[in-house]
């Protein structure tokens, strides 16, 4: 799939996994009344560092309606590419840092850092995550800092039993207060196998990264990962991702800490699906311990994908459901392609963001919401005012994070009239 292709979600874990090899809610799905029906998202452009261009945002967290830090990927002007963090401050975004890769990051053009989901438990205390070419193939890192303050960004421990030299990524992370993150990705064993991994951070210190144990339908090269995580306590979190079952079957699963410990993953039950499913929960959110919303995506039994919702009631996964209800005007029959990326979650609501084709072939950004187990119609979310139009639009929202007030952001990426990629973020307020 090329990179202005349908789904361009250079962040998740199925297209790292694809790019270096490691992998590949009881909700309705009928349109219902919206919580918000006269909601309206208003779009900015988000720019890249000073000379950059080609900006994506991959996640975000807000302390107030006009107040974001989000994390993402941009093109620098000597030509790689490279981890940005960017701040919204009074309504207005700019990027404020280049995260600075490990020692053992490739140089030049070759650096190819992607991901930079952030989370921020306190105003001066921020964690990005990511990963970035090594001599070996990919590098997982972590980063530490706050507004334009970052710290030199550095590779966890990897668990027991990885390749050696180490392979693997790291795509999710969630903080319920500061010196309490976890974060979560992938890595390859010294058999040559994908394997999903989390690594936590207890005060000022990351311990090693553990594995996960795989449901019992596991192939023997699972080509597993973990894309999201998910803490409302400390030592109670939800994580979500994808691995391979026998029969080369391409399933979601989620698994969850309870008081520090980490259980077997499960096997997440989905919709009636095509013989190769290719299901991926690519975001959770969890407003208490046992009761999460997860998002993302399958291929339906007439060979679609489609966007995906499950949910987790007292600590039990409920069956995936397909959300049908897309935004007015969207493609219908074999022309429809529908995904989820992103969903936060707060006592009363869902907030969900992702992507869906209209009949030109354009691929437009849409928000769903949730609320008292049933999901809206979707609502398209518009990108800023010089974005391309008819079927050169291609409009991704990758994460959002809403407030108990109502208020969410999202940012993503969209094509300009003049066929360059810009970093996005959009506010409802």
């Amino acid at each position: 799939m090329g990179s202005r292709g349908f789904l361009r979600a250079l962040t998740a874990g199925a297209a790292l996994a694809a790019l270096f090899g490691l992998s590949a809610p009881t909700a309705s799905a009928s349109p219902t009344a919206s919580t918000s029906p006269t909601a309206r998202w208003r779009p900015t452009v988000v720019p890249s560092p000073s000379g950059g261009s080609y900006g994506i945002l991959a996640g975000v967290t807000c302390a107030s309606a006009t107040s974001c830090v989000a994390g993402g990927t941009y093109y620098s002007a000597s030509h790689s590419t490279l981890p940005m963090i960017a701040a919204e401050s009074g309504g207005k975004w700019k990027a404020v840092a280049t995260l600075r890769l490990p020692s053992n990051a490739l140089s030049g053009v070759d650096q190819s850092a992607t991901g930079t989901p952030v989370a921020c438990p306190a105003k001066t205390s921020c964690v990005a995550v990511g990963s970035y070419r090594t001599a070996a193939g990919l590098g997982a890192f972590i980063a530490t800092g706050s507004g334009h303050k970052w710290g030199t960004a550095f590779s966890p421990a990897w668990p027991k039993g990885a390749i050696v030299p180490p392979v693997g990524y790291l795509s999710g992370v969630s903080c319920a207060g500061r010196g309490t993150c976890v974060a979560v990705g992938g890595y390859t064993d010294a058999a040559g196998n994908g394997e999903p991994m989390v690594v936590a951070e207890s005060g000022k210190h990351w311990r090693r990264a553990s594995a996960i144990r795989l449901p019992s339908n596991a192939a023997a090269n699972p080509d597993a990962h973990l894309t999201a995580v998910s803490c409302p306590k400390a030592g109670d979190c939800e994580a979500v991702g994808t691995y391979t079952a026998t029969g080369n079957q391409g399933e979601a699963l989620a698994v969850g800490e309870t008081k520090g410990r980490w259980g077997k993953a499960a096997e997440i039950k989905l919709p009636k699906v095509n013989v190769e499913p290719l299901a991926e929960l690519l975001s959770v959110s969890c407003p208490s311990p046992g009761s999460c919303v997860a998002v993302g995506s399958y291929i339906t039994l007439s060979g679609l994908m489609a966007a995906l919702a499950v949910r987790e009631v007292r600590s039990h996964w409920q069956p995936g459901v397909h959300l049908t209800a897309l935004p007015a005007g969207a493609a219908t029959g074999n022309s429809q392609l529908a995904n989820l990326n992103g969903v936060s979650c707060t006592s009363s609501q869902c907030v969900a963001v992702g992507q869906y084709t209209d009949p030109q072939g354009g691929q437009l950004a849409m928000a769903i919401s949730e609320s008292g187990g049933k999901w809206a119609r979707g609502v398209q979310v518009s990108p800023p005012p010089h974005g391309a139009s008819g079927s050169a639009q291609s409009v991704d929202l990758f994460a959002v994070t809403c407030l108990r007030s109502g208020s969410c952001t999202a940012v993503g990426d969209y094509t300009t009239k003049s066929k360059a990629l810009a970093a996005m973020a959009a506010t409802r307020t």
